[in-house]
């Protein structure tokens, strides 16, 4: 982001007036991937996995408990077949209710807490707040970078340059969305990232899908549906917009 953006914006790019909050939503994505590290040597991945799926339900919890819009029983109830959909493509067994499962719900939290956080930051530029995630987490770690170093081979250094490429658009299209929709309304859109999971894993496993699965991923995509058709004034805000500090 120094490099692409730096020479354009400038002190833009670093300069808030939301500073701990950019800090503790930095922070919060740092503790979301660690909680989930911690929790899959632990626990299998599909106990891991549906543990963080109640955190759509979280986020409306959290909406209603601060009288914040979210649409209602509409939305509760796409929650809901939404988590029913989510359990239905994870699968889990009885060691999902370890007491490992415990880092999942913290995962989970912590997922939760950043869309609140952002959402408070609406106003702020979109790069602003996409540099301070990044930094805040990039220095946490390189205080302990001595103890967990290892040098990565050239597959291993392709595949973070990738994560992280993708991990930046990820959150640009989740800030994005957290801008121009209230989180509660957008909480049950959530579980349709398990569909794009399937969708992308089924060629490389060339594994039949059962009728499970594809019962859940119809409730998953059901649970987007009232998000989906909502109307609003609303738009999707410019990147150059945003970027420069301009309200949607």
């Amino acid at each position: 982001m120094l490099l692409l953006f730096g020479p354009r914006r400038g002190t833009e790019l670093v300069r808030t007036r939301r500073l701990w909050s950019q800090i503790g939503a930095s922070l919060l994505m740092l503790g979301m991937p660690l909680s989930f590290i911690w929790e899959l040597q632990r626990m299998s991945v599909p106990d891991a996995s549906v543990v963080f799926w109640i955190a759509p339900a979280l986020i409306v919890l959290i909406s209603i408990v601060a009288r914040m819009q979210y649409g209602g029983l509409t939305t509760i109830g796409a929650t809901l077949v939404g988590l029913v959909g989510a359990i239905l493509i994870c699968s889990p067994d009885a060691g999902v209710f370890r007491r490992a499962a415990v880092l999942g719900v913290g995962m989970a939290g912590c997922f939760a807490l950043y869309m609140v956080v952002v959402r408070s930051m609406q106003h702020e530029p979109i790069l602003t707040k996409l540099f301070h995630t990044a930094l805040w987490v990039f220095l946490s770690l390189t205080i302990g970078l001595p103890m967990f170093w290892k040098t990565p081979t050239v597959r291993g250094m392709v595949a973070m340059i990738v994560i992280g490429l993708l991990g930046w658009l990820g959150l640009l299209a989740l800030d994005l969305a957290i801008e121009v929709m209230p989180i509660g309304l957008l909480a049950p859109v959530l579980y349709t990232q398990l569909v794009w999971d399937m969708l992308i894993q089924w060629p490389l496993r060339m594994e039949p899908v059962d009728m499970k699965t594809v019962i859940g991923a119809g409730l998953a995509l059901a649970a987007a549906v009232p998000a989906m058709m909502r109307r609003g004034s609303s738009s999707v805000p410019r990147l150059a917009d945003r970027g420069a500090g301009v309200p949607a």
